[in-house]
């Protein structure tokens, strides 16, 4: 009876180990080889390719390496057997066939011992629950600890008199897809490039490194729940969440309506919060992101709050029940009344709903576990609303996404630390990018080296950081660089018109941008163009401007509006001026 030389014997051993490779592969992918080797060449492969590759889904290592032992001796055993039938005539091939596979073994190892240490790695002791709360379109200004003279915030007001309010917090970008995508991942528009949905809708890219997935990770349970249509899963801003729940339409409420159910989120967030929380495990911290759209137009108010801001001298149909968008024959304005300051009345009865929500929120997360001792809160905006502002050289008007004036890019960013009594307000401009690394900072985990921004920590906690330059923009050829109290801007001025910052550029698109510069110490409202022929200042925030632009990155991959998505879009005012 013949058997296998001893060499070929040898290599019995490596061939197993790689099919055991093999199979961990197999059942553990959880990113694609192409996007990891786009990954690897767009991205720093040592100090992150490894961390990205080897992210896996299994909840339990002792299952990981189960299923690839058995898989793995499945396929060991096969290879070897190959080897044994080919060792007479083909022992040169044989040998090169084992060669390559006890590297194949060695490299896939490697990654698989490194799945299953990650997969094991529990967050450091006394590591926070984080919630992040993002109330789309809330302007900062149009709170009470911001210096608003209506009422709309009592109970954010509350949270900012007892944590730290950063008094000017810039978003990365005046609409959602941009700027939601910059504070995930900590990058700026020109680097992720998600900046449209006109034709298609750009998404993140699978290589993308968001705040969840690092926190997911680091042994957290991760939930968000999303009620703006640009924000779906299929648009991949589910990475890193293990509940991603992006349906904005509450039980028995028929899609199109003109009533204020059909955009009341609130409440409706509430009751998946809690469901969320029942389920979770309850030996890890929890990260919770929830994204309200209440405040978000059409504004529309329940009714127990649309008249809580309306002046008693308007006409008496209006403070019957005022009348939205939806509900309003085009161009109709209500009598007497300027339409901008009826739709602020609204927007206005949003918040206020809002805020009582969040109390109730509180109240809820408390009772769960979380809570101000253990427990580290986010409030912000990803970004402003307009109201008819006046500026030099733009046309006043309404929503947002338009221009990059500090109405649509100044939004609250409100932090609670874990059981923080001192409270403390920040006037140095800091910027979304900053979030993500200050959450990391203070659960005591690393930084990514993809993350652009800067722990806030150090100025949460009383101290001092170097000052500079801060950039807003990105959709198409615009941009805001921010330096101390001076403000340059860089747009065109037909995309200010036609609201064409949605709209991918066509090929002969040529942009002729428009310069203002700003000095917010004496002009807070941008009401004044300082900007005068040879001013130095010019060419040095210029520079910077362009400096930020050059460092642009691969174009995002995108994906075709679906008939629901361009329904909900169009019914929250978007995609009015489709081409």
């Amino acid at each position: 009876m013949s058997s296998a030389p001893p060499r070929a014997r040898r290599w019995t051993l490596p061939a197993a180990l790689a099919g055991a490779g093999a199979a961990w592969g197999l059942v553990s992918e959880r990113v694609a080889l192409l996007d990891a080797w786009q990954h690897v060449r767009s991205e720093a492969w040592i100090e992150q390719g490894l961390w990205r590759l080897t992210a896996r889904q299994f909840d339990d290592p002792l299952q990981h390496t189960a299923v690839a032992i058995v898989i793995g001796a499945g396929v060991g055993l096969l290879a070897s057997g190959l080897a044994r039938t080919g060792t007479a005539r083909r022992p040169r091939l044989v040998g090169g066939f084992a060669l390559l596979a006890g590297g194949l073994a060695c490299a896939l190892l490697v990654l698989a011992v490194s799945s299953a240490w990650l997969s094991a790695r529990r967050p450091p002791e006394h590591a926070p629950n984080v919630v992040f709360i993002a109330i789309d379109s809330l302007r900062a200004d149009s709170l009470g600890c911001y210096g608003y003279e209506r009422d709309t915030s009592p109970f954010l007001d509350e949270l900012a008199a007892t944590g730290v309010r950063f008094e000017r917090a810039l978003s990365q970008e005046s609409y959602t897809l941009a700027s939601v995508a910059s504070y995930f991942t900590s990058t700026y528009p020109t680097t992720h490039q998600v900046l449209y949905d006109l034709p298609q809708i750009d998404t993140l890219r699978p290589t993308a490194l968001t705040l969840a997935e690092v926190l997911a990770d680091a042994g957290y349970a991760t939930g968000a729940f999303v009620f703006n249509p640009h924000l779906q899963a299929r648009y991949r801003f589910d990475q890193g969440f293990d509940v991603y729940d992006d349906n904005p339409k509450a039980p028995g409420v028929d899609k199109g309506t003109a009533s204020w159910r059909a955009y009341e989120t609130a409440d409706f967030m509430q009751r998946k919060v809690n469901r969320f929380l029942e389920r979770a495990p309850s030996d890890r911290p929890r990260f919770l992101y929830l994204h309200y759209r209440d405040v978000h137009g059409p504004y529309l108010p329940p009714p127990d709050y649309a008249n809580r801001f309306v002046p008693d001298h308007w006409p008496k149909q209006l403070r019957a029940r005022p009348l939205a968008d939806a509900q309003r024959p085009a161009g109709e304005a209500p009598p007497m009344i300027r339409f901008v300051d009826y739709h602020r009345t609204q927007y206005d009865a949003e918040i206020a709903y809002t805020d009582d929500a969040l109390r109730r929120l509180f109240t809820r997360l408390a009772d769960r576990g979380l809570d101000r001792d253990n427990t580290l809160f986010v409030i912000t905006s990803d970004h402003g609303e307009e109201f008819a502002e006046q500026h030099p050289g733009d046309t006043p008007s309404h929503s947002h996404g338009r221009t990059l004036y500090i109405e649509q890019i100044h939004v609250p960013l409100i932090v609670l630390l874990p059981g923080q009594s001192t409270p403390l307000v920040i006037r140095e401009a800091v910027e979304l990018l900053d979030v993500a690394p200050t959450v990391l900072d203070l659960a005591r985990l690393p930084q990514p080296p993809s993350f652009a921004g800067r722990s806030l920590r150090v100025l949460a906690e009383g101290g001092s950081r170097p000052a500079r330059a801060l950039f807003s923009g990105g959709s198409r050829a615009r941009g805001a660089v921010w330096l101390e109290d001076t403000v340059y801007i860089e747009e065109d001025l037909v995309d200010r018109k036609t609201r064409r910052f949605n709209a991918r550029p066509a090929p002969d698109d040529v942009s002729r941008p428009h310069a203002e510069l700003y000095e917010l110490d004496v002009d807070p409202l941008q009401t004044e163009n300082v900007l005068t022929p040879g001013d130095p200042r010019h060419e040095t925030l210029r520079a910077l401007l362009q400096t930020w632009r050059a460092r642009s990155g691969e174009s995002a991959p995108s994906v075709e509006l679906d008939d629901d998505t361009r329904e909900q879009l169009r019914a929250l005012g978007y995609l009015g001026d489709e081409r």
